[in-house]
């Protein structure tokens, strides 16, 4: 659509969920300084649109077809909530561009790409965004998923229905002082064959690790 919205300072909230919306004009958010809240969920988007400049404090993009490029979330600040979840997301590394803002949850369950991304991504993207206390990730794909207590901020992780592969990746949740807000506790394995369908509490660390206490292990 055109940049209806162009240069309107009284606009607080924007609803256009569900609209058949595939593509915004570029301009269309421009000058809307006191816009807080927009909400394009459930349309045809493949990109994210243009929000440079805005401060949000929410920001809705689920059940789109988007997948992320570098620059999408340049010049935008989302101080609380961002869903970007039931999309084509495979990459997460320009959600790090909001390392300047107070984004406290991300919203990114059933993206299933998300499969083939790394610990280490996870990871970064947890300590270049500091203030985050929720990540969700449930029905990702997920095989694994890097120790983040020490992040800045107490954060939750929600991990339902994440097929994961129990091996030495994981051996730090199994050490003292895992904390429960890292939702652990219905995971299940689904590799290798003879840990599946075990919950992941239930799995012993040799079993995680066989020889565990003759090499040195290093979370990753």
């Amino acid at each position: 659509f055109k940049p209806l919205f162009s240069e309107d300072n009284r606009l607080f909230t924007i609803q256009l969920r569900n609209n058949l919306i595939s593509t915004v004009d570029s301009a269309a958010f421009e000058g809307s300084t006191k816009l807080t809240f927009l909400n394009l969920r459930e349309n045809n988007l493949t990109r994210v649109p243009n929000v440079k400049g805005l401060q949000l404090n929410a920001l809705e993009l689920g059940n789109n077809s988007l997948t992320l490029t570098p620059g999408d979330f340049a010049g935008v600040c989302i101080n609380g909530n961002l869903n970007l979840d039931i999309n084509f997301i495979s990459d997460i590394s320009p959600l790090i561009e909001l390392d300047r803002c107070n984004m406290s949850r991300l919203i990114l369950d059933n993206n299933k790409q998300l499969e083939f991304i790394s610990s280490n991504d996870l990871l970064s993207l947890v300590e270049k965004t500091p203030r985050l206390n929720e990540l969700s990730l449930r029905n990702c794909n997920l095989s694994s998923f890097p120790n983040v207590q020490n992040a800045m901020a107490p954060i939750t992780v929600q991990l339902s229905r994440t097929p994961l592969t129990c091996d030495c990746r994981l051996h730090w949740v199994k050490d003292e002082g895992v904390p429960t807000s890292l939702n652990i506790m219905n995971l299940q394995c689904s590799s290798p064959d003879h840990l599946a369908g075990k919950l992941l509490p239930d799995v012993m660390l040799g079993d995680l690790c066989p020889g565990w206490g003759t090499i040195e292990l290093r979370s990753q």
